[in-house]
């Protein structure tokens, strides 16, 4: 599957935005040749850089008790040696190499972690013509959305293939001779990384198969580029997979490969480089996967934050519909945040229920995530912010060269708050907190937030898509047994459906890193070997293609067991699993989100044996009801939990995070909002990289934020 099996004779010849066929297509795909300096340039960064990768030891090595959790280990080390050893001057196309790449990257099932073919694969997109819904238990057709500069792709395709005539009324029975939910198991498991249990790449799936470039996808295997669907009417239709490319002059074997040519970029590290400048994303109209702005009459709109969340109401209840932790601005993000605090403590009782509803939130930073937890929970301590970085020959030099790639951050011990000057040497693993800024927004919430929510009256809403920052979000709540999650998707090995995928952590793109080695070399490298100045300056992607990869891991501290759980690797099993997938375009909607709420309706909560409100706090334990009982449950804000016999807790020594005083609001609030200024952002999080456009603004971002989705 990671690479086509079969090269495709014959003369390369497609106009743009007309529909070709798979194997008219891929005359052109795979014409220009790998060339031995893109191939050993390309696997020398790639060795080099993926020497980073902050769970490469847990994937080469899983220990014991993720063996009953399906994670498939992957020898990095050896598949390496094997990709080296395959394309050593092979004559082939330079598709068939990066698509191996991909593959090797995908494996990992990380969606942090990717490989962007050169741009030139950007121009050609593969898609079929219909989208599936699901609906009452069944699954139907739908023509897919044309517009734009697609206008007249149907017609195109029906001119090849013959018209497709479907009934959007006729249930599926089965696609390629499997039952549709077994159809999209099988898809999702060979074509999507969407994190390390099944329930998300079914998802996934079923949310992205219609239309995708091939710089951040393969083309898919030539026995899955038809589906043959049956119907319940005994109609059988053929949907085949077709291609179009978004160039603005006609494709033949001249044109390709100069256009292919154009990707290359020289050594960025010497004075008279001659690299291509990274273009910014193409204008031409394309299809939008998800829409957010579908209104419902059955909701009423209190708050929205543009790209941030909606806060609704639903009958008697509210729905926190939370899009992303993205905002537009920090600014936003902040204001934004203290305004929502307020408003919930205006509303929310004892009685009333609040729907978080999380469904492919991509993540976003772990401000925002944090600043959120602290103004639900303000008797808890939200305590996020818990990292792995591999000790490697690169990641040596990276510290030995004070390199700005890792003096981002100051580290801290992650219970005293005393600064750590030796972190690198302690192992390669280590704990820290953020910067007064994360600290005074978080404050801010503190001093803003006076809810008391009963856990009963939190349900939260998930596919499995739930990604890094709002994966630590949904995970810190279970921790604190603060809520009921739902999980919509495949009931099969329910056991395993994970509240979200891709734990978060720093994202590292080798754009970045090439940037900051460059500014670093003209500046002379200090007090490091040869050996080590070229082992920094031998990494650099000989083309625009690039590789992202999670340089560290957030760890979420969890206050019932031992600190450094990696949360990518084990799952947080949803409390309730109801079988509603995915329709194409409407899943983050308000029609989406009240398909969710009937299916509860209809389903019923089960009755869990969660923790009720407060009933006591003693010596800094706070103790909420549970089976008709007083029982310990967490402790208070500036505690954390010795492990024990007996529930203790012990006051942190935190040089952040200590409790303010209200007449501090002012300071702190300006304070956040003035830092904000200066706040770096990466604005390629998951969600982003799930809709594949923004894969080009973000090659020229910063290299880290607290948490990028």
């Amino acid at each position: 599957m990671f690479f086509i099996t079969s090269i495709f004779a014959g003369d390369c010849a497609m106009l743009p935005w007309k529909v070709y066929s798979y194997d008219s297509a891929s005359s052109c795909i795979n014409f220009p040749q790998l060339s031995q300096r893109i191939f050993e340039q390309t696997q020398i960064t790639l060795e080099n850089l993926l020497q980073l990768y902050g769970s490469r030891d847990i994937l080469e090595n899983l220990p014991a008790n993720y063996s009953g959790f399906n994670i498939k280990s992957q020898n990095i080390t050896q598949n390496l040696i094997n990709l080296r050893s395959q394309f050593t001057n092979a004559n082939v196309p330079a598709f068939k190499y990066f698509s191996a790449i991909h593959q090797l990257i995908q494996n990992l099932q990380d969606p942090h972690t990717h490989f962007t073919k050169p741009q030139f694969f950007w121009e050609f997109l593969q898609f079929i013509p219909v989208t599936f819904r699901f609906e009452n238990n069944r699954f139907f057709t739908e023509y897919y959305p044309f517009s734009g500069k697609f206008n007249n792709s149907l017609s195109e395709y029906e001119e090849m293939f013959g018209k497709l005539e479907l009934n959007n009324q006729d249930p599926i029975m089965t696609i390629n001779g499997k039952k549709p939910v077994e159809f999209f198991r099988y898809f999702g498991n060979k074509y999507c990384q969407y994190g390390k249990f099944e329930q998300a790449r079914v998802n996934f799936a079923l949310s992205t198969m219609y239309m995708n470039d091939l710089s951040t996808n393969n083309m898919i295997d030539e026995e899955d580029k038809e589906l043959k669907i049956k119907f319940d009417s005994g109609v059988i239709k053929t949907i085949r997979y077709v291609y179009v490319v978004t160039t603005t002059e006609e494709l033949n074997n001249t044109s390709v490969q100069k256009l292919y040519d154009q990707d290359e970029k020289t050594n960025p590290y010497l004075e008279k480089s001659t690299n291509t400048t990274i273009n910014e994303t193409k204008k031409e109209e394309r299809i939008t996967r998800q829409k957010f702005d579908e209104q419902d009459s059955e909701f009423t709109t209190i708050l929205v934050s543009e790209g941030y969340y909606e806060l609704l109401q639903y009958q008697s209840d509210y729905v926190l519909r939370i899009l992303s932790f993205m905002p537009k601005t920090f600014d936003d993000g902040f204001n934004d945040s203290i305004k929502l605090i307020q408003t919930l403590n205006q509303l929310i009782g004892n009685k009333t229920r609040l729907y978080l509803d999380m469904v492919s939130n991509g993540g976003g930073q772990l401000m925002w995530v944090q600043m959120l937890l602290t103004g639900l929970f303000p008797n808890a301590y939200p305590y996020l912010g818990r990292w792995k970085q591999r000790k490697s020959k690169l990641m040596d030099a990276i510290i030995d060269s004070k390199s700005q790639i890792d003096t981002m951050y100051q580290r801290f011990d992650w219970i005293t708050g005393q600064p750590l000057s030796n972190w690198y040497q302690q192992e390669d693993y280590f704990q820290f907190d953020l910067s007064n800024m994360f600290a005074n927004c978080i404050n801010a919430a503190l001093n803003t937030s006076n809810l008391s929510i009963n856990p009963i009256q939190i349900v939260f809403f998930t596919d499995g898509l739930c990604a890094s920052g709002c994966s630590m979000f949904g995970k810190k709540l279970m921790t604190f047994n603060n809520t009921v999650v739902v999980g919509f998707g495949d009931s099969v090995n329910y056991d395993l459906f994970d509240i979200g995928t891709a734990s978060g952590g720093t994202v590292f793109m080798s754009q970045i890193y090439e940037q900051l080695i460059a500014m670093q070399s003209k500046e002379g490298f200090n007090n490091i070997t040869d050996d080590q100045k070229q082992q920094l300056l031998q990494s650099w992607m000989p083309h625009n293609g690039a590789l992202s990869i999670t340089f560290m891991n957030v760890f979420n501290y969890n206050p019932s067991q031992e600190a450094g759980l990696n949360h990518d690797f084990v799952p947080f099993v949803v409390d309730q699993t109801i079988e509603l997938y995915p329709s194409f375009g409407t899943w983050q909607t308000q029609i989406g989100l009240k398909q969710r709420l009937k299916a509860v309706e209809n389903n019923g909560l089960h009755q869990y044996n969660v923790f009720g409100s407060i009933c006591k706090t003693n010596k800094n334990v706070i103790f909420r009801n549970f089976n008709s009982y007083c029982v310990a449950h967490s402790c208070e804000y500036g505690y954390y939990q010795v492990i024990s016999i007996e529930f203790t807790c012990h006051k942190r020594q935190d040089q952040f995070y200590s409790q303010p005083t209200k007449s501090n609001l002012t300071w702190i609030i300006v304070g956040c909002s003035l830092s904000g200024l200066f706040l770096i952002i990466i604005v390629c999080w998951i969600i982003s990289k799930k809709n594949k456009w923004c894969k080009k603004d973000a090659r020229l971002e910063p290299l880290v934020d607290e948490e990028n989705a």
